[in-house]
């Protein structure tokens, strides 16, 4: 009788992870730059059909400006990518000097909310090196970038961690483990 129980609770388990992991169809997060009078921002996300957005020209006088490199090295202001993958890329141009100021390298702050953003996702940033400069994004809302009047290159990516999903997560230890899905169980069945 107990090796009936535990395989209708290993079943039941399943039925409820399946049942609970349900697919992110869209999603936007706004990545924004910021530097004195300069507040210019882009649009990341995935939705079931891919579109973009053209950046408009830069004012006259900026003193920062991001834009996301699209095909053809177009500057995209937004960018939705099909919902096909498990993980997405996004090339984020930032000039942090702008066309004011004197000719020495200057800051501007990126900032994001990734509150909007599902939450099995890892989002990291990186520079033209490939090297991670933020390590997760929803822990760390900001990033200085310094240059002169030129673009530089981040990649933001958003990699799969379905583990990551932790609303489920009952006793708060970072894992949603067999444990957890049980008392789910026994509570919607009242087991």
């Amino acid at each position: 009788m107990k090796v009936n129980q535990t395989a209708f609770y290993y079943l039941s388990a399943l039925c409820i992870v399946v049942f609970l992991i349900q697919p992110v169809y869209a999603w936007e997060v706004e990545v924004h730059a910021d530097r004195e009078l300069s507040h210019d921002y882009v649009i990341i996300g995935v939705d079931t059909e891919g579109s973009f957005i053209s950046c408009p020209p830069a004012p006259p006088d900026f003193y920062c400006r991001i834009c996301i490199e699209g095909a053809e090295d177009n500057f995209m202001k937004l960018i939705h990518q099909e919902v096909e993958n498990s993980d997405y890329k996004w090339t984020i141009l930032v000039n942090p000097h702008g066309n004011i100021g004197p000719p020495v390298d200057l800051t501007c702050t990126l900032s994001w909310d990734l509150s909007s953003a599902p939450n099995q996702y890892i989002f990291q940033l990186l520079d033209q090196n490939n090297t991670i400069v933020v390590n997760d994004m929803s822990k760390q809302e900001y990033y200085d970038v310094s240059g002169l009047g030129t673009f530089y290159t981040y990649n933001i990516i958003a990699k799969s961690n379905p583990i990551t999903d932790l609303q489920y997560d009952i006793n708060n230890d970072g894992v949603v483990n067999l444990g957890d899905v049980i008392f789910l169980l026994k509570t919607l069945t009242g087991f």
